[in-house]
């Protein structure tokens, strides 16, 4: 069969990465056996069994862009809103949080200084602070940090945590949702948030969940709607055996994006889709087994 060029060239250059990469391990078990769940021309992406963990080779690039668009309309052709319009609805989500960790805190301690690394535009700052929280905030997006400082009257730096020196740990909680994932040097990133944190402190965060119901049901397909400015994604198993190697005790755990119609699929919608006891019970169950498609995981510095 005929092979233009261009196909000739797309053949060379995957054999080529194949000779060139070194072995994949899991970043989080360090298992070398891991399935390949989607390929591309330059880059794989990869599923731990061991741990049930996703990752990418070592050497994956993204170029990511957190400005005014990805607030205004990526988050709209994904939700249907602007990050500002669906604020409500984050709210919930950040008041249960800070009753979570209200619940772990020391109580003892006067001052209750919070730290919150990607902190969008601000929605979690402001809550922390009516709890009587003194807040900080660090954020990529120059369009975020303006809003939060000159909108919201919130100390928000513009810039990388990894780049910023602490002398001292002096945080009762550092808390980051839906951001690790977006990190390279997520392990550095951890621990870093390690040491800014005083003994006992609490380090709060949320994350999609690799081994929830829809990447269970078909790890291949969920592959291909991982967002390609995720360098990781983890299971609560991975995640938490990642932080308890990084001198954190994993305190809760709690399945998010519990979506009764995910697991449902098209075959039984039909049938079982209005039925709300069968709803309570796959409610109770996915919660219970981490089946949700997000989670968010609560560690105490030890």
């Amino acid at each position: 069969r005929y092979i233009d060029n261009k196909g000739k060239h797309r053949i060379k250059t995957v054999i080529q990465n194949l000779i060139l990469k070194e072995e994949q391990k899991c970043p989080i078990c360090s298992n070398s056996i891991l399935q390949i769940i989607k390929r591309s021309e330059e880059q794989n992406t990869y599923f731990c069994s061991t741990c049930n963990t996703v990752c990418r080779d070592r050497d994956y690039k993204c170029k990511s862009n957190y400005e005014s668009n990805y607030y205004v309309d990526d988050y709209k052709n994904q939700y249907g809103k602007t990050y500002l319009e669906d604020k409500d609805n984050i709210n919930k989500l950040n008041s249960s949080r800070l009753d979570v960790i209200d619940s772990l805190i020391n109580e003892k301690r006067e001052s209750k200084p919070l730290l919150e690394l990607g902190c969008a535009m601000g929605f979690f700052l402001e809550e922390a602070e009516k709890r009587g929280y003194s807040t900080e905030g660090i954020e990529l997006s120059k369009y975020a940090a303006s809003f939060c400082k000159h909108n919201s009257g919130l100390d928000v730096i513009h810039g990388d945590f990894l780049n910023l020196e602490y002398k001292v740990p002096k945080y009762e909680v550092v808390a980051c949702w839906y951001f690790i994932e977006h990190v390279k040097e997520f392990i550095e990133t951890i621990s870093k948030a390690r040491s800014v944190l005083r003994n006992g402190g609490i380090f709060a965060l949320s994350t999609p969940n690799c081994y929830g119901i829809t990447a269970k049901k078909n790890i291949e397909k969920y592959a291909e709607i991982i967002p390609d400015d995720h360098f990781i994604e983890f299971s609560p198993n991975s995640l938490k055996m990642l932080l308890e190697n990084s001198g954190f005790k994993v305190m809760k755990i709690v399945s998010t994006g519990i979506h009764y119609s995910r697991w449902l699929g098209e075959k039984r919608k039909s049938l079982l889709l209005k039925n709300k006891f069968s709803e309570k019970i796959y409610k109770s169950i996915a919660s219970k087994k981490y089946l949700g498609d997000t989670f968010e995981i609560y560690a105490k510095k030890v």
